[in-house]
């Protein structure tokens, strides 16, 4: 979805969305995991990853951007590898973990490919949609690609646009 996020640091900036549902059951051949698929759900609900590093208002501003989404996420998970916050980060962060905005991991070692990972692990929803941790999320961020989910039965992933600021 082009334009539906930008990035206000100089990072690429991606989106990445799984769907984990449709599957009731798996099984196992010669040619690997097949997929059953099973009954369409009329809304897909999403959880959001953010995997984080070294982030403090900036991380702030994507979650508040997230949160103030008309149509939002079902949940917003924030895979923190950051091993000293200053302390307004950590009081907002808290206090967002305390009022159930977010849910609030962290991580000891630094890892992208073992924090979005744990991400997948610990959502709760069939369809995850992994954000970079310096994005304004734009009106229908959310809502669309749960869209093109629902619509096609097809499709299992779907990717952003990534824009290179330089």
């Amino acid at each position: 979805y082009e334009g539906s996020i930008h990035s206000r640091a100089r990072t690429s900036q991606t989106a990445q969305i799984f769907r984990l549902a449709d599957i009731e059951d798996t099984t196992f051949g010669s040619e690997g995991v097949t997929p059953v698929i099973g009954h369409r759900q009329k809304s897909l609900k999403v959880s959001v990853v953010i995997p984080t590093f070294k982030r403090e208002q900036v991380l702030l501003d994507t979650i508040r951007s997230l949160l103030s989404l008309e149509e939002p996420a079902d949940e917003i998970i924030i895979v923190d590898q950051t091993q000293d916050h200053r302390k307004a980060t950590i009081e907002q962060l808290e206090s967002w973990q305390d009022n159930e905005s977010i849910i609030w991991i962290k991580r000891d070692k630094p890892s992208t490919t073992a924090a979005m990972n744990q991400g997948l692990i610990v959502a709760n929803n069939r369809l995850v949609l992994f954000v970079d941790d310096d994005i304004s999320a734009k009106a229908g961020l959310v809502s669309n690609h749960a869209k093109v989910h629902e619509a096609d039965n097809d499709c299992w992933v779907t990717a952003g646009q990534g824009i290179q600021p330089w």
